[in-house]
């Protein structure tokens, strides 16, 4: 049994590889998150997070029609989502790329290729900055 089951929350996997999908989604359920929407680009993740109660959002940078951190600004931008934790999971992990996520509203980063407990170390550090910041305010 999973920690994450407390969380009770959908998370959002925004990425334009099925695989790469396919594998979060996989490792997100291991954690015992009870569901997991998929989405291809930022465009297309929209919708689902206005329309489900999305808790947890993990994205690629690189995606056609509307990229990561776009996608990351808009998030914060936005009333009903500025909240919510965002992990970052790219194979751009030079220095520039990680800032300029963490500068749009990213609260942590993930290099490609990963470890299962590497996604999972970066999820609690993203829900924890997400509840910490939110008990401050």
């Amino acid at each position: 049994m999973s920690d994450f089951n407390k969380f009770h929350t959908p998370v959002l996997v925004v990425d334009d590889h099925p695989m790469m999908q396919e594998m979060l989604s996989h490792i997100i359920k291991q954690l015992g998150f009870p569901q997991v929407f998929l989405a291809d680009n930022g465009n297309t993740a929209w919708p689902i997070l206005m329309a489900k109660n999305i808790g947890l959002v993990l994205t690629d940078l690189n995606m056609p029609v509307l990229d990561g951190i776009e996608l990351i600004k808009s998030i914060r931008e936005n009333p009903l989502t500025k909240d919510l934790p965002v992990v970052v999971i790219s194979c751009e992990g030079v220095p520039d790329k990680v800032m300029e996520a963490i500068k749009a509203g990213a609260d942590a980063f993930v290099v490609k290729p990963f470890s299962v407990e590497t996604v999972k170390a970066k999820i609690v550090q993203a829900l924890s900055r997400r509840r910490d910041q939110s008990t401050a305010d």
